[in-house]
């Protein structure tokens, strides 16, 4: 299923930039900004030979910044997590089509949904789910 999913991702990106040259990746600073070309280094090449595109690694101080690109048609694609996903897509139309996922095959994040004590108290949340 991740490969079918990841052949998928790589025929998308394929057809829908095709007229395009580069293809702008989003990523916000996690590390120093060395260390994120290093760590994508691997994966940058992987795509841009499956591609047959170059692709342009776009580092933003923030996910604000993300969001405005692609409101401004600058970016391709970004990985960002499910609340920065829920701001972008109000700005913007980007559609989610790959999770990243860890080599045991589990999301590689978690989100909560948290509430008050009065709230867990009126649904009769006594312990979390």
């Amino acid at each position: 299923m991740k490969k079918l999913l990841f052949i998928f991702f790589i025929i998308f990106l394929n057809s829908i930039f095709a007229k395009q040259e580069c293809l702008q990746y989003g990523v916000i600073p996690y590390v120093s900004a060395q260390k994120i070309e290093q760590s994508y280094n691997k994966w940058k090449s992987f795509l841009e030979k499956k591609t047959n595109r170059c692709i342009d690694i776009n580092i933003q101080s923030n996910y604000g910044d993300i969001i405005n690109m692609f409101a401004n048609d600058k970016l391709d694609f970004a990985f960002v997590g499910p609340f920065s996903y829920i701001l972008t897509k109000q700005h913007s139309k980007v559609e989610p089509i790959v999770t990243g996922v860890t080599s045991d095959g589990y999301a590689t994040y978690k989100s909560l949904l948290v509430v008050t004590k009065k709230v867990a108290e009126t649904l009769k949340i006594k312990e979390p789910l």
